[in-house]
């Protein structure tokens, strides 16, 4: 499972501050702190799993938020991205001792931590696979108003602050997908690796066209190896197989032009 950043999308927009929050947008955020703070005081973090701290897992995950922001409306799409982001680095770096685990990284927290993240990988996969879900699909709502921002820019304007955020665009895009795949052989639930699968299946009409042509080859390697693998599902088979097929295509849409 891969934790994704959203940086980027700030550094292509640079749009400015975001307009106060809708009170809907503003209960989200509201759930998504209050999610972290359990997980920052407790030794046992609230989990979906159990019924008296389920409904704080689910209002912080709540993707129906994603229907009260303007298509166009980029930056706040953003900001309620990242606060899913965060929460699932929350999840993540549970009980390791990180007093802000928003900007933590594997890298960062050093190799010691390697099994404890490992751990806390699989105990609250069913918490951090609908965060990754919410985060395929913000990315996605939010990938047509990026895409008119550029356009919309003269070319001189596209300058190399704006293409490097572009670029981290395309990486998350092929992250979303590969991790999709890796995720197959994994030690998770079936249930969890179909929800992976079928969140970027639903997204491939934008993120594939999205992404570069010189990429999908190696998407497509990832595929391949994967459905080598004994352990995967027939229903992960199947679905494998449909986005190998798209991984052919040649369509280069906005972003992969640039």
């Amino acid at each position: 499972m891969r934790i994704l950043m959203w940086a980027a999308v700030a550094v292509v927009l640079a749009t400015g501050a975001l307009a106060a929050a809708a009170p809907d947008q503003k209960q989200f955020i509201d759930a998504n702190t209050a999610l972290r703070t359990a997980l920052a005081n407790g030794k046992l973090a609230p989990s979906l799993a159990d019924p008296l701290s389920a409904p704080r897992v689910k209002a912080a995950l709540d993707e129906r938020v994603l229907t009260s922001v303007k298509v166009n409306d980029v930056g706040t799409f953003m900001a309620i991205c990242n606060q899913v982001r965060i929460t699932s680095k929350y999840y993540m770096f549970h009980g390791l001792g990180v007093a802000d685990p928003s900007e933590m990284s594997l890298e960062s927290l050093g190799p010691q931590h390697a099994n404890a993240v490992a751990a806390n990988l699989q105990r609250y996969q069913d918490e951090i696979e609908l965060s990754l879900k919410f985060q395929v699909d913000c990315f996605s709502a939010a990938l047509p108003g990026v895409i008119k921002f550029l356009k919309s820019i003269p070319p001189e304007q596209l300058n190399a602050t704006r293409r490097s955020g572009i670029a981290q665009m395309k990486l998350g895009m092929v992250q979303f997908l590969e991790g999709a795949v890796v995720t197959q052989t994994d030690q998770l639930k079936e249930s969890n690796k179909q929800i992976a699968l079928d969140t970027v299946l639903g997204h491939l009409g934008i993120l594939v066209p999205n992404t570069n042509l010189a990429d999908r080859p190696a998407i497509a390697a990832v595929i391949d190896r994967t459905l080598q693998s004994p352990t995967i599902s027939k229903a992960s088979r199947a679905k494998l197989l449909t986005m190998r097929k798209a991984m052919d295509s040649k369509d280069c849409a906005a972003l992969c032009r640039l």
